[in-house]
């Protein structure tokens, strides 16, 4: 298999509804490879007790989330390669797949994410914008982690325009439905 179909294999697998990291990575370390993992999803779906079936997106799916993410100018870097953020390959276990937008170098040394949570009420705006600002005069490097089901506003809405050039100079996002969200060009929104 190729290593364009392999990439795209492990994105469904990290893609499929009720499959988080730790799911993830017990597939992949019982099948090997996403591709053989994918391939088990429906025998292994079938003996479960959840109620919906584990219905992997397609690959074409999967490649429109890539293509997507490129004309915003971010990218999708899995966790096996080389160029996966280093702190977050430590945590165990990491995410299988973030989309990166900005100096993703900044992501090889500690920075501190600022996240959101769904019903963001107007003092917790106001204590993120705070955060953000303190954080932007102090030079450290912050970023706006976008988990599945955050904000639902973009985070530059919620916190206002970036305090200085070195706040939010690297955005991380983890699950799809922020991934596909949140890369409209400001001009789509």
């Amino acid at each position: 298999m190729s290593g364009d179909a392999a990439r795209l294999d492990w994105l469904r697998l990290a893609r499929t509804p009720g499959i988080g990291p730790v799911s993830f990575f017990q597939l992949l370390h019982r099948y090997k490879t996403a591709t053989a993992a994918l391939a088990a999803l429906p025998e292994l779906s079938s003996r479960s007790r959840r109620a919906q079936p584990m219905n992997a997106p397609s690959r074409d799916e999967a490649a429109a989330e890539l293509k997507a993410t490129e004309r915003y100018g971010a990218r999708i870097v899995l966790s096996n390669e080389a160029d996966y953020p280093p702190l977050l390959k430590a945590l165990g276990p990491p995410p299988p797949v973030l989309t990166l937008l900005g100096k993703a170098d900044l992501a090889a040394r500690p920075t501190i994410a600022l996240v959101g949570s769904r019903n963001a009420s107007a003092a917790g705006r106001k204590i993120a914008r705070d955060m953000a600002a303190e954080l932007a005069e102090t030079a450290s490097p912050w970023s706006p982690a976008l988990p599945s089901g955050s904000m639902a506003k973009p985070m530059p809405q919620v916190l206002g325009p970036a305090p200085s050039p070195m706040a939010a100079p690297l955005t991380m996002s983890i699950r799809p439905s922020t991934s596909v969200s949140m890369l409209k060009s400001p001009r789509q929104a």
